[in-house]
Parts: C-alpha cells; structure tokens; sequence
C-alpha cells in the first residue's frame, strides 16, 4: 500500500520513539470490497536513526507502522514495515 506522509521526517531531527502520521494513497479494496478508504491514517514510530553527521556516509531513518484509525473509530494496533520508497 502507497502512504503519503502527513508530518515530516528528518534523519538531522528525528529520534528513536518519535511518532509520524501517514495517509492511505489510495483506497484499497479486498475481494471487492472496501477495506482502507483514501485518507485512512497510519501511525508510525521511529525505530532507528543514523545520521550522516555522525560518520555515516549517508543518514537512515527505520521505521515501523504500528497503528490505524480508520473514519469514525478508535485507532487500532498494526505491525507493518518499509518496503520501499519512492
């Protein structure tokens, strides 16, 4: 699933434990039928931080999904991860 990131992050800034938010691209249907609309917020947590500045090459950021609120309900505990970005 494509996720549009509501709150920035910086691999200058960011820390182990920080929360973001991220939103469902587009909707995504299971057997036809609706399951995540567009919009949907995905939770997330920084799980590792690696910047450039300190002797890195390159700064990382790892992250975990960890929770969803759907429209209208309580958010609700997930486990996903990074796949890929674009």
């Amino acid at each position: 699933m494509d996720l549009i990131m509501l709150d920035g992050l910086s691999k200058l800034t960011a820390k182990v434990g920080d929360t973001f938010r991220a939103a469902v691209a587009a909707g995504i249907e299971i057997d036809d039928w609706p399951s995540l609309p567009e919009g949907t917020v995905v939770i997330g947590t920084v799980d590792l931080v690696k910047s450039a500045r300190h002797g890195h090459l390159t700064g990382v950021i790892g992250v975990s999904f960890t929770g969803i609120r759907l429209s209208g309900a309580r958010e609700q505990s997930i486990k996903g991860k990074l796949t890929s970005l674009r």
